[in-house]
């Protein structure tokens, strides 16, 4: 492999689809190597983010240090994006976004400058990933998109590898 280029033979072989030269405004390339650590060791909480939110480990961390569980908020990144007094840019301006889904805690940091969510996040407590993806696809957005747009980040997540999978199926 040469500087600058990417095998990838073992992304097709395990069934990933080749990058595309443009795909939803979301990066070109798959990030595969995302990972569920509670499926190899104890977990007492999932720290998520990409990167992870300084606000959100010091609440961890302060939380375990007094005992108690962290305050870490549930809600998805729409409602973050409404505290910034952002317009949904799904609705306004018909970019594919993955906010719906996706748990709160970059303070809507994409969406802020009119792009959609990536998902750094990863899944929401309870995401509706099924009605987002119809809510894309009424917009115009490809199947090899979206399935895209789900392996981004957390490709593992449950929720967003199972509706990857629907996509491809």
């Amino acid at each position: 492999m040469t500087a600058g280029s990417f095998d990838f033979a073992p992304l097709l072989a395990a069934g990933l689809p080749p990058p595309a030269v443009k795909h939803a405004g979301f990066p070109k390339f798959n990030f595969v190597g995302g990972h569920n650590d509670a499926e190899h060791v104890p977990v007492d909480f999932e720290l998520r983010g990409c990167p992870i939110s300084k606000a959100q480990l010091l609440e961890v961390i302060t939380a375990f240090l007094h005992g108690r569980r962290p305050a870490v908020s549930p809600h998805s990144v729409c409602v973050e994006c409404k505290a910034r007094g952002n317009v949904c840019v799904m609705v306004a301006h018909g970019t594919p976004c993955l906010g719906p889904v996706t748990h709160a805690g970059c303070n809507a940091l994409c969406p802020s400058y009119h792009r959609g969510c990536y998902g750094c996040y990863g899944p929401a407590e309870s995401p509706n990933a099924p009605a987002l993806t119809a809510q894309l696809r009424e917009m115009g957005v490809a199947d090899l998109d979206l399935v895209r747009m789900l392996r981004t980040f957390n490709a593992a997540a449950p929720a967003f590898r199972a509706e990857s999978e629907e996509l491809t199926s």
